[in-house]
C-alpha cells in the first residue's frame, strides 16, 4: 500500500504539470514558458487539489 501511495503522488505531480502547461499555453496563449513556472504553478495546483480532496474526504466522514 505504500509504494502505491508513492506512485500516485508521483503519478498526480505528472498530471498536474502537464495540465499547469496545457492551460499556459493553450488558454492563455503564453509561449514563452520556463521550466519553474510549470514547477511552481504544480505545486500550487497540487496544494489545492489535495486540500479540496482533504476537505470533502472530512465531510464524507463526518456524514456517516
Amino acid at each position: 500500500m505504500i509504494n502505491n501511495m508513492k506512485y500516485s503522488f508521483v503519478l498526480k505531480y505528472i498530471i498536474g504539470g502537464a495540465v499547469v502547461a496545457f492551460l499556459l499555453q493553450y488558454l492563455f496563449n503564453e509561449k514563452d514558458i520556463t521550466f519553474w513556472m510549470i514547477v511552481c504553478l504544480t505545486i500550487a495546483v497540487m496544494v489545492a487539489i489535495h486540500m479540496l480532496v482533504r476537505v470533502f474526504f472530512l465531510l464524507s466522514k463526518k456524514n456517516r
